[in-house]
């Protein structure tokens, strides 16, 4: 077996993204398949990792290999996260979900540099009952009989392109299986993001994204899947 070179990394930025993903040492060495040591020597600059072995820590943490290398560490925003994880006794969201999010955020950054965004339309919004803010919502869209469609996926390009009217990005994921997460929101002023879940029908997409938008107009931000008891869910 030819042995890959050793990679001089930057510990901090391993540990960053470890804990990023919400792992701890020991995880990562059951899923490595190493001893706890090694990882830990790994992020103390003791020992640096073999190239392969760097190839699958940046596998497991959703990183490129080049990210271990930076001298400085991303800065966090920490409502990058939403407040609420719902879904089949988990705690917290699965890797993949993880890194859908922060694809999601990228792309708002992204569409932040290239231009002024207009704000969000419904920054007056009040939210009081949900019964009374689904009305005002209807009423402030002007959603008339022209959106029925028997056509659910016709219908929910139309449904995302009422949204986006209003400022906000609405994006699709892929990789998460909708018992974990049918969709979700990120709230921010300008520009909140939508994201639902493309493995879910269309008509179930149309539903999450106005679930999630109520979300948004609630001032919030949530992982969102049917069965939640909640009332105002």
């Amino acid at each position: 077996m030819v042995r890959t070179p050793a990679v001089p990394v930057n510990g901090n930025a391993l540990i960053w993204a470890r804990q990023h993903v919400g792992l701890d040492i020991h995880s990562v060495a059951d899923r490595l398949q190493v001893r706890p040591e090694r990882v830990d020597h790994w992020e103390r600059n003791l020992e640096p990792p073999s190239l392969a072995r760097l190839r699958q820590v940046a596998d497991l943490y959703g990183q490129t290999i080049a990210f271990f290398m930076r001298p400085t560490l991303p800065e966090v925003d920490d409502s990058s996260r939403p407040p609420d994880f719902r879904g089949q006794g988990a705690t917290t969201p699965s890797l993949a979900l993880m890194r859908e999010m922060d694809r999601a955020l990228h792309r708002r950054k992204v569409f932040l540099e290239l231009g002024s965004p207009a704000d969000f339309a419904l920054d007056d919004f009040v939210f009081d009952s949900p019964e009374e803010a689904g009305e005002r919502l209807r009423a402030r869209l002007a959603i008339s009989d022209d959106y029925a469609s028997t056509d659910s996926g016709k219908a929910l390009k139309q449904w995302i392109t009422l949204v986006e009217n209003l400022g906000v990005l609405v994006f699709q994921m892929s990789r998460v299986e909708p018992r974990e997460c049918q969709g979700l929101s990120l709230f921010y002023s300008p520009v909140p993001i939508v994201i639902l879940n493309g493995a879910d029908d269309a008509n179930v997409r149309s539903f999450t994204l106005f679930h999630e938008l109520g979300h948004i107009l609630h001032r919030s931000g949530a992982l969102c899947e049917l069965e939640a008891d909640n009332e105002v869910e």
